[in-house]
């Protein structure tokens, strides 16, 4: 006899909608990610390519020299990222099929399949996170720095 009140399509449905919203937050993480990729790859080739050979000291070149390496490194880190939210469907796709193998030759249900972020992704997004603000306070301080110059002679 069974116990539950609720019917089994309820559960179909609910399924259904879950899996819906999952689709359109994964489909909005990649925009963005994608977004921030564009947007700081650019601002990493205007920096490179604007910069000015003008005789400046030696600090404000190393912090300029910073600041660019730590976009660098936040593009290179984003993309990454980008790749690995990419590729959440295909390790779905490739974990279903593994299911679905399984079930046929153990004569069972398929069980849902669930596929989260690897460990790898979650540290390269705090690595992008990290590095583009770092860059930000970089690019501030050598902003203040190359508009006043005379602060360095300050410090000594």
């Amino acid at each position: 006899m069974n116990q539950y009140n609720t019917p089994t399509s309820y559960y179909k449905d609910q399924l259904s909608v879950m899996e819906k919203a999952t689709n359109q937050s994964t489909d909005k993480i990649l925009t963005l990610w994608q977004h921030i990729l564009l947007v700081s790859s650019g601002i990493d080739g205007v920096l490179i390519s604007l910069h000015g050979e003008s005789p400046s000291h030696l600090y404000i070149r190393v912090v300029f020299f910073l600041s660019v390496v730590l976009l660098s490194a936040g593009v290179s880190c984003s993309a990454i990222v980008l790749y690995d939210l990419s590729m959440l469907p295909e390790r779905v796709r490739q974990k279903f099929c593994k299911e679905f193998e399984n079930a046929i030759q153990e004569d069972r249900r398929l069980k849902q399949v669930t596929v989260g972020y690897r460990k790898r992704t979650v540290f390269f997004q705090k690595c992008a996170y990290w590095c583009f603000g770092l860059s930000l306070l970089s690019l501030l301080i050598y902003s203040f720095l190359r508009e006043f110059p005379e602060i360095l002679y300050m410090v000594k």
